[in-house]
Order: structure tokens, then C-alpha cells, then sequence
């Protein structure tokens, strides 16, 4: 367990594995629910084209959440990166094999943290890091370099509240016809004209109904 925590870096890679919007909007949620403030971390991004990794720094940050670029091979965003742990209580979080360890390494190599490589066949991380590791930071604050995971729950979210998490929806849940209306199914909803009109975007919102059946 890790208390005291105020901020949350969602590490996602472009590529090796792929990037996982559901699994983004999933921390995100985490986040939110938490308390805690997020950055989205999307590594790997010299394995990327540029015109799809802008485009994922767009959407997000269109939503207010921070997007910080990386690579530890060609050294991008590292000081950036490094500025963002400074005199903080941070996780590091997001799907096995997006590179977290690597990325603390590259900062700080006298740690030797363990870093597995990536599956070939299947493109899924190894769980090189098994349980929360936490780091006191040179200058100041804490790091916790957090196991890999495939699948993240949210058990304390209701299917009810969900919209409440997804910023977007906020104006456009206010024009649903029905009180309690879940944006998958019902007629004269809000949020799907917004899908129709491109105000929403179609990845987040099948993101919301893809999270909303796992908790029912």
C-alpha cells in the first residue's frame, strides 16, 4: 500500500505495447476518484508516427490532463520528466511493459531496477516489478515504481456515476431526456448527439460503455 500519494503518472507507450485508451481512461478515473492529479506519460514515442502521437497528446490535453512525451532511447522529455517528480509523492502506473522502470533508470541508474523485456509473440510486458517499489528521490519527494497490470477494476465506481468521470460529458449528460440516463441505449441522449456531432470524441465515448458493462 501507498499513502500520502499526490500525483499519478499514467505511463502508456506508443508502440511495444500498444497504447491503450481504456486503460488510460481507467487511471484517470482512479485519479479522480482519489484525489490525486494526473499526467498522462506516453513513452516510447520514437517508435511512433508523429502524426498519431499528436494526436493522442491532443485529445487529452483538449480534456485538461497533462500529456508529457518520452523515450529513453533518444532521450526525449527526460528533464521534463524528471521535473515532474521533484518534491512530489508519485506512482508510477500503467499497463506491463510501457517502460516505468525503464524510464526511472534512465534517470536514476544507481537504483538497478530490474527491467523485463517485452514479449515478442504476444506484445505483452513481463512483470519484472512484482510489488510497489517506493524510492527517496535525490532532490527531494518520493517515487513508487508500481507492478505492470493487464486488466485495472474499478470496484468502487457505480455504473450510475460513471458519466461524473468522463469531463466531456459534463454540458452534454444535461440535455438527456431521461433522469439516470446511461448514454448506451436510451433515445434523445445528450452525450450521443455530442458523439454525432464530433464534440465528444467516438474512442473516449466507446471507452465509457465498454467500462460502464464491466461494472454492471
Amino acid at each position: 500500500m501507498i499513502s500520502n500519494v499526490n500525483h499519478l503518472l499514467i505511463v502508456s507507450s506508443i508502440k511495444n505495447p500498444s497504447f491503450r485508451s481504456g486503460m488510460v481512461d481507467r487511471y484517470l478515473i482512479t485519479a479522480q476518484k482519489g484525489g490525486l492529479r494526473p499526467t498522462l506519460v506516453l513513452n516510447k514515442v520514437d517508435l511512433g508516427e508523429t502524426k498519431a502521437i499528436h494526436a493522442i497528446r491532443e485529445s487529452y490535453q483538449t480534456l485538461g490532463y497533462p500529456v508529457l512525451l518520452t523515450s529513453v532511447i533518444s532521450r526525449v522529455g527526460l528533464n521534463r520528466f524528471h521535473d515532474l517528480l521533484k518534491n512530489q509523492t508519485c506512482v508510477l502506473a500503467g499497463h506491463s511493459g510501457v517502460g516505468k522502470s525503464s524510464l526511472l533508470n534512465a534517470l536514476f541508474p544507481q537504483w538497478n531496477i530490474k527491467i523485463g523485456r517485452l514479449n515478442t509473440i504476444t506484445q505483452k510486458g513481463r512483470h519484472t516489478t512484482t510489488m510497489p517499489e517506493m524510492h527517496r528521490l535525490p532532490g527531494g519527494g518520493f517515487v513508487a515504481d508500481t507492478p505492470g497490470i493487464r486488466e485495472l477494476g474499478l470496484s468502487q465506481v457505480l455504473p450510475g456515476e460513471l458519466d461524473r468521470y468522463f469531463v466531456e460529458f459534463e454540458e452534454a449528460r444535461l440535455q438527456c431526456r431521461f433522469k439516470g440516463c446511461t448514454h448506451r441505449h436510451e433515445p434523445d441522449c445528450g452525450v450521443k448527439y455530442a458523439v454525432a456531432e464530433k464534440k465528444i470524441s467516438p474512442i473516449r465515448y466507446q471507452s465509457y460503455c465498454s467500462i460502464f458493462a464491466s461494472l454492471q
